[in-house]
């Protein structure tokens, strides 16, 4: 059940919440996670990757979804991630970053994951570490309480953020 609600998520639908952060396409991005790789290191897997064999970073996102649990109906919601890609010196996208807990992997197609790159979404570096930036979070539906939950989590996720930056 929960499965095909997930699938029944349009691509046109992950398309329209991708236009509200980021111009570029979504992408599917082949997951080839490598065995020396950290779960939620990202910028620093994708440096790692660069140093051994060249090519390039693409920052962007990646989408997940969740259920408001404290809603009734428990309301599916998504929600993107900021997120480092590997770009082969080919030009070919690729996550190298293993998502060993199903329930933090991204939406995936088959074996590629749904990525959104964003030219503008280098990470803010604090104390020389690589920090993300905020979650985004979208109601999928109409639902007026789970438009407001989803906005009291950005709100928290900005203020938690900002926070972090502030160390900068």
């Amino acid at each position: 059940m929960i499965s095909m609600l997930v699938r029944s998520l349009s691509d046109a639908t992950l398309a329209a919440i991708g236009k509200e952060v980021s111009q570029q396409p979504i992408e599917l991005v082949t997951h080839q996670p490598k065995p020396w790789a950290l779960p939620t290191d990202c910028f620093r897997n994708v440096a790692r990757k660069i140093a051994e064999d060249r090519g390039s970073a693409q920052c962007g996102y990646t989408f997940h979804h969740r259920f408001a649990q404290k809603i009734e109906g428990h309301p599916l919601y998504i929600y993107l991630t900021h997120h480092a890609v590997w770009v082969s010196p080919k030009g070919e996208f690729v996550d190298v970053t293993p998502y060993p807990d199903p329930r933090h992997a991204p939406l995936d197609h088959g074996k590629k994951i749904k990525f959104l790159p964003d030219d503008t979404a280098d990470p803010v570096v604090v104390r020389g570490q690589p920090i993300p930036l905020p979650l985004r979070f979208f109601a999928v539906d109409d639902n007026p309480e789970l438009k407001a939950y989803v906005a009291e989590l950005n709100r928290k996720e900005q203020e938690a953020c900002r926070s972090l930056a502030s160390q900068a």
